[in-house]
This record gives C-alpha cells, sequence and structure tokens, in this order.
C-alpha cells in the first residue's frame, strides 16, 4: 500500500516568492520581445549581434551595442567596467572579467531570441485571412492524400473549398 503524504501548506513567503518570480519572468520576456522588436525595426539581425572577425568593421558591435548592454548595468558595475584594469586588486580584476563576459551573454541572448523569432517566422504575422485560407489549403492537401476519406464526393468538396478560398 502506498502511504497517503499531505500536501505542504506554502508560506506566505513562498506564495510572495512565486508571485514575485513569474512577475519578473512576464517583465523580462516583454522586455526582451521589446528590445527585438525595436532591433528588427532598426534593421537588425542576428548577423549583426556576432563578434566581427579580426580585420573586420567593429564599429557597430564595440561602439553601439557594447555600450548599450553596459548601460543596463547597475552604476557600480558601469564604473567599475570604466575603471583601468591595472588600477584594480585581484578581486575587483575578477568581477571586472565577470561583468566583461556579461556583455556578450547578454547580447548571445537577444541574438538567440532574434533567431527563435525568425524560425517561428513571428516577423510574418498573419491575418485572419491568411490563416483562414492556409487552414483550407491544409484541408484539401488531406483530401488528395486520403484514397478513404469518408467523403462521398471528395472532388466536389475541394471544388468547393478551392471556391472557398477565392472569395476570401
Amino acid at each position: 500500500m502506498a502511504s497517503f503524504v499531505p500536501a505542504p501548506v506554502l508560506s506566505d513567503a513562498s506564495l510572495s516568492g512565486i508571485k514575485g518570480y513569474v512577475a519578473k519572468s512576464l517583465e523580462t520576456d516583454r522586455a526582451k520581445k521589446k528590445v527585438i522588436d525595436s532591433l528588427i525595426s532598426d534593421g537588425v539581425t542576428p548577423d549583426h549581434l556576432v563578434a566581427p572577425k579580426k580585420g573586420q568593421d567593429r564599429q557597430f558591435f564595440d561602439g553601439v551595442l557594447k555600450p548599450a548592454v553596459v548601460m543596463g548595468f547597475s552604476t557600480t558595475v558601469q564604473t567599475l567596467l570604466a575603471t583601468d584594469t591595472s588600477k584594480l586588486n585581484d578581486p575587483q580584476k575578477t568581477e571586472k572579467r565577470y561583468w566583461i563576459q556579461q556583455i556578450s551573454s547578454k547580447i548571445k541572448d537577444i541574438r538567440r531570441a532574434m533567431l527563435k523569432r525568425q524560425e517561428k517566422g513571428a516577423n510574418e504575422r498573419k491575418t485572419f485571412a491568411e490563416r483562414v485560407e492556409a487552414q483550407i489549403q491544409k484541408l484539401i492537401e488531406d483530401i488528395q492524400s486520403k484514397e478513404e476519406s469518408g467523403i462521398s464526393d471528395p472532388v466536389g468538396v475541394i471544388a468547393a473549398l478551392n471556391e472557398a478560398i477565392y472569395a476570401i
């Protein structure tokens, strides 16, 4: 016999923590969508978010993109990044190295999100009419691919569906 294990009762701290996490997560998702929409409208592609190889023009990557990411960090981190490394002690150098890596990490996050959107085709939002037409076209293909569809007059149904597409 399996023993019954009662469900735990969540404390106010746990409930508040879950609420805060979900709220921040949704806020982050909205912010990322806004950034991607803005970058796309500016003509930026995922390829622009890859560090240029040696000898290639780095003006956009180093002069625009990286500083924009740094502006999202706290002022303490911005000050650390602006400080000459030779003037830092070892723990500060380690901390600076970490934040330099975070710049590239954040750029890669944005690039991955742009690539994901491209894969989904989210840049090309379809109208209601386009979605209906695609669904009708899929029905036609399904009817044509099945010998036994259970439809008494498949040719007539396909002709009617084609007329529906033309009516759209």
